[in-house]
């Protein structure tokens, strides 16, 4: 390196250059009380890298909670789930991972 640049940008919330969120592993096997936690990344316009995103910053909801859980993405009960992740300050950044619980 000859150099090392940096930026510095004000009034810039950390998702602007986010361009979509996508889920590592979206399509889930569990067995009944088996736990995984969802790894979503960050996709930006350009050369620049992805990154793994703090799911604090994020929001998960479950269509069949009968079946898998939110919180901590627990399989309950034989069936399947649809499970919505969306950035909590840009609703317009969702991806959707597909749950499925079989014994």
């Amino acid at each position: 390196f000859y150099a090392k640049l940096k930026q510095i940008t004000y009034n810039k919330d950390e998702f602007d250059d986010v361009k979509a969120i996508v889920i590592a592993d979206s399509n889930i096997e569990l067995a009944p009380t088996e736990k995984q936690t969802l790894e979503v990344y960050a996709l930006y316009g350009g050369v620049k890298a992805p990154r793994l995103l703090d799911n604090a910053k994020l929001t998960f909801t479950s269509n069949a909670s009968s079946y898998a859980t939110v919180g901590s993405h627990d399989g309950i009960a034989d069936g399947h789930a649809d499970i919505e992740v969306k950035v909590t300050s840009r609703a317009d950044l969702v991806a959707m991972a597909v749950v499925t619980v079989a014994s």
